[in-house]
């Protein structure tokens, strides 16, 4: 499984955005760094819908990159890998 793309990758917590990728399969959790999004719709193998959760920064969260975060896929116990292609930066 792997996230190829969140669209938009910037946006607030209340934007909702797709992911793009491949493996993803019902019932799957998507999580924005730690925390988890507040809603999840798998639209297909290659396609889910989320919206995130609000941005709570936390002791690791620096003021250059605290803001951009990593978004992950789980399916079963299997959870998508990071890269550049899955980041997510919160906006004002």
């Amino acid at each position: 499984m792997v996230v190829s793309a969140v669209v938009p990758n910037e946006g607030t917590d209340h934007d909702r955005v797709v992911i793009e990728g491949s493996g993803f399969a019902s019932p799957a959790a998507v999580r924005f760094k730690h925390d988890p999004a507040r809603s999840v719709e798998v639209k297909s193998s290659t396609r889910i819908e989320a919206t995130p959760p609000p941005r709570l920064l936390d002791e690791s969260d620096s003021d250059d990159d605290g803001k951009t975060v990593d978004v992950t896929v789980t399916v079963g116990v299997a959870t998508s890998p990071t890269s550049p292609n899955d980041e997510f930066t919160y906006v004002l």
